[in-house]
């Protein structure tokens, strides 16, 4: 009968047999062909032949597996439930494998697969531990540099595994994940992603590189810190996401961008010497990076630029940048200024204000009114304008004007002001040499007069100039004789009217003329027109009356 469907072997009928009895020939052949036929099917313990057909076995148990070994019966392979196929070391369970695709590698799993679903993703490959670091090592052997451990996370879009299907933007490539248990469930806590950054094709996959952190009193990572396939570094303190860092000066991807409610960059130093932060920025004209090439007049170094939305991109407002202000020289010669850039109102267009120069001289760039310099504080004098061509001081509220002035090629002036009101003044006509002060009598300005007569000495014919109002044409002793001092025509030198002149003759021998041309000069007390002699050690004095009339009056006249 050999045996049935469950492995029972049954005796053909006539077996066994009777004592006493005779052996049917029949039935002991077909005993032993039924046995033969049997010990055919059966495995050999020495390797001899092969299994037929599907081989079962008792499901076993992790101190006992079904499947073990003659010298280590706690070692082996075990059926633990329903769709639970397990590995057992010494009596423990060392790796299962369950319906869902899992694989479990524990030192203590009494629940494979509970901590598999990790963000609702069920892991296919998992190492549970008990107490100790969990370690996965990749061991590489090899005298060759290059050649080390490599964990590799591939992509493609094909469902079919080993057919290649083209990834396309912003696809996620592989992801690291950290997670934590908040004592009910494992909680992702940090994240390590990789995206395509760019459009692909052959032999062209642009990535990017994303880190994840949760913040304290939640489990969802969010995006900390992004390095694009530029190379540029998105640094994103807050929740936001930003798919391209802003643009820096010239349209430049910026290589670090900070982006956060209020981000801040901090450089801290701990140190007992001088010594602190430095925020350096360097230029050199090679483009190969570390290398060499002297930069040339008017490079830009290194620039600090300030950009506001205007709704839809990022604009400059202002700029603060180094650059070469003359042509630099080998080993120590590198002249440099500093330039600080604003846009105007209704302009995306920032313009260089004022500069630094190498010399240490500080100038506005800027043409027009534009161009003031203004400082506000407490103290009485707060603000100080210039354009130019015009120069303020103002008083700490910025409402009243104390001095100003006024600068040409040929002229400088000054003013001096009560409650808004220009008091004092100078005033040098067209010359760049100051002829005179002039102070308000509430009506008009007057020229303010010398406390003395100062003396201007003359030996020789000369006529008078603006600069001489107030002072007094000295002759000395021995100048000689003939010398002629004369008053210009006011259509020459319009002396304000009131101009005092005064003529010394210290010669004891000779006389001077005092002349006048085309304007009318009168001898005070006289009708008497014309030019005068000033007589020998004699002082004569001439006031202007009108814009063309002069009395003289003195003494040897």
């Amino acid at each position: 009968m050999s045996r049935d469907a469950s492995g029972t072997f049954t005796n053909v009928a006539g077996i066994p047999v009777t004592t006493a009895t005779v052996i049917s020939s029949t039935v002991f052949n077909n005993e032993m062909a039924d046995l033969a036929t049997e010990m055919t099917d059966s495995l050999s313990r020495s390797g001899k032949g092969g299994m037929t057909a599907a081989m079962k076995q008792i499901d076993g148990s992790a101190a006992a597996p079904a499947y073990s070994f003659t010298n280590e019966t706690s070692s082996g392979l075990y059926r633990n439930a329903a769709s639970d196929l397990r590995i057992a070391v010494a009596g423990v369970n060392k790796a299962s494998f369950i319906a869902a695709g899992t694989s479990i590698l524990a030192g203590i799993s009494t629940t494979p697969g509970a901590s598999a679903a990790l963000g609702g993703v069920t892991a296919d490959w998992e190492i549970q531990k008990g107490a100790g670091n969990g370690l996965l090592e990749l061991g590489v052997y090899s005298a060759t540099a290059a050649e080390a451990g490599m964990l590799g996370l591939a992509r493609s879009k094909s469902a079919t595994p080993g057919t290649q299907s083209l990834v396309a933007l912003n696809d996620t490539l592989g992801t690291i994940g950290f997670w934590g248990s908040d004592g009910t469930a494992m909680r992702e806590a940090v994240r390590i992603a990789a995206f395509v950054d760019a459009a692909t094709g052959a032999n062209d996959v642009g990535g990017r590189f994303i880190l994840y952190t949760a913040p304290d009193g939640t489990i969802t990572p969010i995006e900390r810190l992004r390095i694009m396939q530029t190379g540029s570094m998105v640094v994103t303190p807050d929740a936001a996401v930003y798919a391209t860092p802003p643009n820096s000066s010239g349209g430049a991807v910026a290589g670090f961008t900070v982006q956060a409610a209020t981000p801040t960059l901090s450089a801290d130093s701990y140190s007992a010497s001088v010594n602190a932060a430095e925020l350096a920025f360097r230029k050199s004209r090679n483009a190969t990076v570390g290398s060499q090439t002297i930069v040339t007049n008017g490079d830009a170094l290194g620039s600090i630029n300030f950009y506001g939305t205007n709704g839809t991109a990022f604009d400059l407002a202002a700029r603060i940048r180094g650059s070469s202000d003359a042509v630099p020289g080998a080993a120590t010669d590198m002249p440099g200024r500093l330039e600080f850039w604003t846009t105007p109102d209704a302009s995306a267009t920032a313009l260089e204000r004022w500069r630094i120069s190498q010399d240490g001289t500080l100038r506005s760039l800027t043409a027009g009114a534009g161009g003031a310099l203004e400082w506000l504080s407490t103290n009485t004098v707060s603000a100080f304008m210039s354009s130019a061509t015009l120069w303020e001081v103002r008083d700490k509220t910025n409402t009243k004007t104390l001095l100003s002035g006024s600068v040409s090629a040929t002229t400088a002036a000054v003013n001096l002001y009560y409650n808004n009101t220009a008091v004092f003044r100078t005033n040098d006509g067209s010359s760049a040499t100051l002829s005179y002060a002039e102070v308000w009598d509430s009506a008009a300005f007057q020229p303010v007069g010398y406390k003395n007569i100062p003396q201007n000495i003359q030996a020789v014919n000369y006529t008078l100039v603006l600069a001489d109002a107030g002072k007094q044409i000295f002759h000395a002793s021995g100048a000689g004789a003939g010398d002629v001092y004369t008053i210009p025509a006011n259509a020459s030198v319009a002396y304000p009217i009131g101009t005092v002149l005064t003529f010394v003759n210290a010669d004891p021998t000779n006389t001077v003329s005092i002349a006048i041309t085309t304007d009318t000069m009168t001898l005070i007390g006289t009708a008497t027109t014309g030019s005068r002699t000033l007589g020998v050690m004699g002082v004569a004095t001439a006031l202007k009356m009108t814009a063309t009339t002069w009395v003289i009056s003195g003494s040897v006249i």
